[in-house]
């Protein structure tokens, strides 16, 4: 079975920036490999302090190293600049007018999801589903549908599901963590950077997101009102 292919193709006037991420069908993880790495990948360099990895058995961060194509890549891209956002997948292709931070924002997510974090790999299931620059409320559904069906298959295989959602605020917690580390490995280097931007609007995101699934999801309730029992029942 070959790769899973996503594109994004960022158009700025007459100049197109393209990025292909390619994912492994069964593990979905990232199969790129570079050849040389910056400083700042190191796992040692502002390892997160949640990290299980060990830099004598881990030489790099392994999400730091796979972020670091798309930072040296689109590291000359205008923050700011309006464009247009092209992702193209095997079933279909989404196109986008946005700003390029929050353009790469969305392709960031996508490859911190796949690049093989201890605390990032819950999350390639919606990768394998990518939606491109999701909006919260979509995030929202898309990360509570996933975890529940997860739990599903738990409960399948023998394990002690969590129906509750009570582990999914510790999951983005970790997320959160992982988030300011990056940021703090780019920050050492860059000063201003697209990717830099994209990453901090992702901690932000992530943040709120944590903040939601640790409510009840009221605002969610109304959509499913044809499941549940009548008042007079």
């Amino acid at each position: 079975m070959s790769d899973t292919l996503i594109q994004y193709d960022f158009r700025l006037s007459e100049e197109l920036f393209e990025y292909q991420v390619r994912l492994d069908p069964n593990s979905l993880a990232i199969t790129e490999e570079n050849e040389t790495y910056p400083d700042w990948v190191l796992l040692q360099f502002h390892q997160c302090p949640h990290c299980p990895l060990k830099p004598e058995e881990t030489q790099y961060c392994p999400l730091a190293k796979h972020i670091s194509h798309a930072v040296d890549f689109f590291a000359e891209m205008p923050s700011f600049e309006q464009l247009q956002v092209a992702v193209s997948t095997k079933d279909r292709k989404f196109l986008m007018q946005t700003d390029a931070q929050d353009g790469m924002r969305s392709l960031l997510g996508l490859i911190m999801a796949t690049a093989g974090c201890p605390h990032m790999n819950w999350f390639k299931p919606m990768a394998r589903f990518h939606l491109p620059k999701a909006n919260l409320a979509e995030t929202i559904y898309r990360v509570t549908s996933m975890y529940l069906l997860a739990q599903h298959f738990v409960a399948k295989n023998g394990g002690e599901p969590d129906w509750e959602l009570r582990k999914l605020p510790e999951l983005y917690g970790n997320v959160d963590l992982v988030n300011t580390y990056i940021l703090k490995r780019l920050r050492s280097f860059i000063s201003k950077d697209c990717s830099l931007n994209a990453l901090v609007i992702l901690t932000v995101f992530s943040t709120q997101l944590n903040e939601s699934v640790t409510e009840p999801l009221a605002e969610l309730e109304y959509l499913f009102s044809d499941f549940l029992p009548s008042p007079h029942t």
